[in-house]
């Protein structure tokens, strides 16, 4: 969008086009700035062009070669929703990297479909602030011009919210990063990489020894050593299984038959981890806990027991009850979402009483729930059920932070594959969207 030589690639591919950090001499309003556009952050591991660990690796070392100093940071999200990611890319690279010494503005894209897309910021920065992000200044823009143009007018003066922002915010004396010694490089790197890459330990320590190659006095040797000893310490902490506070407790429950262990499978892309059946009995005999990766990020999925089965069936009602209830109020490390699964289209009475009984009882409603409706794929337009049943569920007092319409098959001869695959898409994102960073944890003696 800005004016001057050079253009950066761009791409509505799923992967990331910009493989290195990239310099652009522009003119902003007849001044000239070093404008550096970055590795993109939290692509993931799989298929990703850049991993997390180098990207991390490449912005750090950009920040500490720059010559003159930094002088503005501009953090750009996209809109409407705002990702945990973002509060901790914004610890890493401000308060971490930069040491608060730099100013630092935000830059919301996405929001050409908003009436007023200014009003996004008037909406949004008291509760940024709540989380630990202040801004000296932010601007609510769409980057594109659309399909034929169409939001054409809405992108000059995008243009020229921009210009404003880096002119009025750019810091006339630029901050330099101070010499830095190997530990003090080593404390950094372990911080920021356990920000994007929880328990990725093999990943964290392999950074960790390559920059202290580049920029520690220290051997090879050394070097290794030292990273080493992270790894270790970092496996240590994990001794139980369930004990870990680090990795987001995501728990799914919902009525036996959902599709609840279903919906665990897909996160795996059918690794088949968890039992599933068609018969008339419930096969999740027992709470099991899963350690899935999610587009980079780890999260231990908990496969409930069904609830609402019966006397007849392989867990009874009571005890599928019981047996929720204490691990809501046990679980090591707190809850940070809960996933309620039904079956569509129908919906049933039942519904609201497990709704109430797990999240407003249980949870005190402290806790983010969202919505899952599994049984869709003969819907012409899966999404179009909720447009016109979320009403319904407003009327029995239930809310949700988001909702997905999905299949959790795919059918007889994959005839719901592609259903399938855009389905397991849409739970990836309530994940990675909805989980709470900060767990609840219940009041003592509940």
């Amino acid at each position: 969008m800005l004016p001057g030589g050079g253009h950066a690639t761009i791409s509505s591919d799923a992967k990331g086009v910009t493989f290195q950090n990239k310099r652009y001499e522009k003119d902003i309003r007849g001044s000239p700035f070093n404008i550096f556009d970055t590795v993109g952050l939290n692509e993931g591991a799989g298929g990703a062009t850049v991993s997390p660990a180098k990207a991390i690796e490449g912005l750090y070392r950009l920040m500490r070669a720059l010559d003159g100093g930094i002088h503005l940071l501009v953090q750009v999200v996209r809109g409407p929703r705002v990702k945990p990611s973002n509060r901790k890319n914004y610890e890493m690279f401000y308060e971490i990297f930069c040491e608060k010494q730099v100013p630092i503005v935000l830059v919301i894209t996405g929001l050409e479909n908003e009436d007023d897309m200014d009003a996004w910021w008037t909406r949004n920065h008291e509760p940024l602030r709540e989380q630990g992000m202040s801004f000296d200044d932010a601007a609510c823009i769409t980057a594109t011009e659309g399909w034929r143009a169409v939001f054409a007018k809405r992108f000059e003066e995008s243009k020229g919210k921009i210009e404003k922002l880096i002119s009025d915010r750019c810091c006339k004396i630029p901050w330099e990063p101070p010499e830095i010694q190997a530990s003090r490089l080593t404390t950094i790197l372990v911080k920021t990489c356990n920000t994007i890459l929880p328990f990725k330990t093999i990943v964290i320590a392999e950074s960790v020894y390559q920059a202290l190659k580049s920029f520690g006095d220290m051997t090879d040797k050394a070097a290794r050593k030292e990273a080493n000893k992270i790894h270790e310490n970092s496996l240590r902490v994990r001794v139980s299984p369930w004990t870990n506070v680090t990795v987001p407790n995501v728990v799914i429950f919902g009525e036996t038959g959902v599709g609840k262990s279903s919906v665990v499978n897909m996160l795996t892309g059918g690794g088949g981890a968890a039992r599933v059946s068609p018969g008339g009995k419930g096969v999740t005999l027992q709470n099991e806990r899963y350690e899935k990766d999610i587009r980079g990020s780890r999260f231990n999925i908990f496969d409930t027991v069904g609830l609402d089965e019966g006397a007849a069936g392989t867990v009874s009602a009571e005890k599928a009850n019981e047996g929720l209830y204490r691990l809501l109020s046990t679980l090591d490390g707190g809850i940070n979402l809960l996933v309620y699964v039904v079956r569509g289209p129908r919906i049933k009475s039942s519904i609201q009483k497990n709704y109430l009984m797990f999240f407003e009882i249980c949870c005190k409603k402290q806790v983010p729930i969202v919505l899952v409706i599994t049984g869709l794929e003969n819907e012409d337009d899966m999404d179009a059920w909720w447009d016109g049943n979320h009403g319904s569920f407003r009327e029995q007092g239930m809310t949700f932070s988001a909702a997905a319409c999905i299949t959790a098959t795919r059918g007889r001869r994959n005839v719901f594959a592609k259903e399938f695959e855009e389905s397991k898409e849409k739970i990836e994102g309530l994940i990675l969207d909805h989980c709470s960073e900060t767990p609840w944890l219940p009041p003592a003696g509940m």
